[in-house]
């Protein structure tokens, strides 16, 4: 039995001082929610700390409580029981002596901990000042042990270290604390979009027509005081414990995914637009006339996860050429605009009036083109024993494509 208590405590990694222990751990606050719930060396959005301290002999004897203070720094510096930034959290009572030790357990939870911190408002979640002026702030725990006359403890503020996880993953200094922890709080967004025939496009309802998307892992821009401090955004497998993942979801058919990092391990810290072609996929997956959901599921470096449901959805993919086909004649003087017959033959019948060609756009299979095409060569379109004008645009009153005819001489006119 005393074997296993020693196997134990040494896999908290304690800090053992003369008289007091002090274990300091992050925890879940919420297992509900999908961050992960210790990442080493990082505080997250769904993170609490649990600090426990034991003290024995005269320790327990001399001291009743404790006080807990903090220090928030930028990336730049390192935390420090002297320095400006330092706050106290407040006092901690001891339990009882029991056994010739007393016992103390302080959660932390996020807005205990920046209470002294304006930049770090836990009513704006985008609200950081110059802690984040070189990236996340850091932030280290320190406890002094106080008798029952508060009065304080000769050695000080003592400092709390930090257990790794290296359940999760690997710590890179061989070691199973940390001095201080990196606090990120903020989920990295992806911004997506689709290649249409003019370029990459980020609407919903719409088509796209090539075997591609493009995305972005957006940088985080954190502002306090009219002042705006960016960070870049970066997402993390954590060891391939979590993944990254894009998904496809069409109207029919099966769901595609793309993990990101599988092709490119560095495009989970990449900046910049990033293209992927059909090939992550498989060969070719979008199907002609299938209608997409897009959404996506990410983890950063410090564990917070973000799922933000469909961020583009109807989309459909088009890979079939449209065309322009003239389905009839319009035109009687002054009157309104109106359909007057169809095609037969390419053949149309006309008098000394103004007259018009409507054209309507149409898939290659013949159904027509729902979406909005935006022009094309008027000088496709032959004709005989007449001229064409420019193209005109649907309006609220016409809701097709036509195009004037101006007469060469009376009689009969061939288009096509």
């Amino acid at each position: 039995m005393m074997r296993s208590l020693l196997v134990l405590f040494f896999a908290f990694c304690s800090v053992v001082y003369s008289g007091y222990t002090i274990t300091a751990v992050v925890i879940d606050a919420n297992e509900n929610d999908l961050h992960l719930p210790h990442v080493t060396g990082y505080f997250n959005g769904g993170n609490n700390i649990r600090i426990t301290v034991v003290i024995d002999g005269d320790d327990a004897t001399n001291f009743s409580q404790l006080q807990v203070g903090v220090c928030f720094t930028n990336s730049a510096e390192t935390p420090a029981d002297d320095h400006a930034n330092f706050a106290t959290l407040g006092d901690y009572q001891f339990d009882p002596i029991a056994g010739g030790s007393r016992t103390v357990q302080i959660d932390l939870n996020r807005s205990t901990l920046i209470a002294s911190y304006q930049q770090l408002s836990d009513d704006d979640y985008y609200s950081c000042g110059n802690l984040c002026a070189n990236g996340y702030p850091r932030f280290d725990i320190w406890i002094k042990l106080l008798t029952p006359a508060m009065d304080a403890d000769g050695r000080g503020w003592l400092d709390v270290n930090f257990n790794d996880n290296n359940a999760l993953e690997s710590t890179d200094d061989e070691d199973d604390t940390d001095a201080y922890l990196v606090y990120d709080i903020w989920v990295n967004q992806i911004h997506l979009e689709l290649n249409r025939y003019n370029g990459f496009q980020a609407y919903n309802n719409y088509t796209f027509s090539r075997q591609e998307i493009q995305f972005e892992i957006w940088p985080l821009t954190l502002s306090y005081g009219g002042a705006d401090y960016v960070i870049g955004g970066q997402l993390s497998n954590h060891n391939g414990t979590v993944q990254n993942i894009l998904t496809m979801d069409p109207n029919t058919g099966p769901t595609l995914t793309y993990v990101i990092g599988t092709v490119d391990a560095d495009s989970l810290t990449r900046s910049g637009n990033q293209t992927v072609v059909s090939a992550p996929f498989a060969d070719d997956p979008f199907i002609h006339g299938r209608t997409y959901d897009y959404s996506y599921h990410t983890y950063d470096a410090a564990g917070n996860s973000y799922n933000p449901g469909t961020i583009r959805h109807d989309v459909q993919f088009d890979n079939q050429a449209p065309l322009p086909i003239i389905t009839g004649l319009i035109g009687d003087g002054e009157d309104p605009l109106t359909f007057t017959g169809v095609i037969t033959e390419g053949q149309f019948v006309n008098d000394d009036n103004p007259i018009y060609l409507k054209i309507q756009w149409q898939e290659s299979d013949g159904t027509d083109e729902p979406f909005d095409m935006q022009s094309f060569p008027v000088g496709d379109i032959g004709i005989d024993n007449a001229t064409l004008g420019n193209l005109v645009s649907p309006t609220e009153e016409n809701d097709y494509y036509y195009v004037p005819v101006t007469l060469s001489d009376n009689g009969v006119i061939s288009a096509q």
